[in-house]
Order: structure tokens, then C-alpha cells, then sequence
């Protein structure tokens, strides 16, 4: 999966991400201090599915074009687990792209994000 990882996310997850074999450009690393708008133009350009802790992400997407919004919610204090449940949660699935996707715990709410170009749902 191609993901570009907002920088509200921790190194751990992106290294497991990485590990297990996916296309990850961590804002962290390649553009510290990105925007929002900036960092969803750069998701449309590389066609990559936004990974994020921030819902306002999620309010953003139904207004601006980006190939999918994850957001992840936290609930657990275990951050090693947690890691684990949410990429393998991301492996079950493959229908992200197109979509607000709002991980909490062990369960996914999908949304089909609009396509805001022609005011209609993709």
C-alpha cells in the first residue's frame, strides 16, 4: 500500500509498516512542517492514502481531494500491541482507496470520500 504518513505518527508503526513491505513517505523524515493542504496535494500527486492520528484530516478529505484518509484513533496504552493490530488491520483490508477510513480499537468505520471535483460520491 502506498502511504504517506502524517507526523502525529510514531516511528515504531512506520518501521513496522515498512518492514511488512509498504510504500511509506513519512512526513516526519522527508518534509518536516508540511502543511495540511500541502500534505494532501502531495498525496494526490504520489497517490498515496493519507495515515494519520488527526481527524481534522478526516473533516479536510470531504472537502479536498485525496486518494483515501486513515485515522487512527488510539485506545490502547500498549503502543507495541497497538502497532501490530492496526497494520495487520491495514493488511486485511483493500478497499482504502476512495475512502475516510476511522480506525478505533479493532473496528473500521468506511466512508466513501466525495469526489469534490464534480460535487458528486466516487
Amino acid at each position: 500500500m502506498k502511504l504517506i504518513v502524517d507526523e502525529n505518527v510514531a516511528e515504531r508503526l512506520v518501521e513496522e509498516l515498512v518492514a511488512r513491505g509498504h510504500d511509506v513517505a513519512w512526513v516526519s523524515r522527508r518534509s518536516p512542517g508540511l502543511d495540511d493542504g500541502d500534505l494532501f496535494r502531495l498525496a494526490m500527486r504520489e497517490g498515496r492514502i493519507v495515515l494519520t492520528h488527526d481527524r481534522g484530516h478526516g473533516e479536510r478529505a470531504l472537502v479536498e481531494p485525496v486518494p483515501g484518509v486513515i485515522v487512527m484513533r488510539v485506545t490502547e496504552n500498549r503502543p507495541l500491541l497497538e502497532h501490530r493490530v492496526l497494520v495487520d488491520l491495514l493488511e486485511r483490508r483493500d478497499d482504502w482507496l476512495g475512502n475516510l477510513a476511522v480506525i478505533v480499537g479493532h473496528r473500521v468505520r468506511m466512508r466513501a470520500l466525495p469526489d469534490v471535483q464534480s460535487g458528486g460520491v466516487r
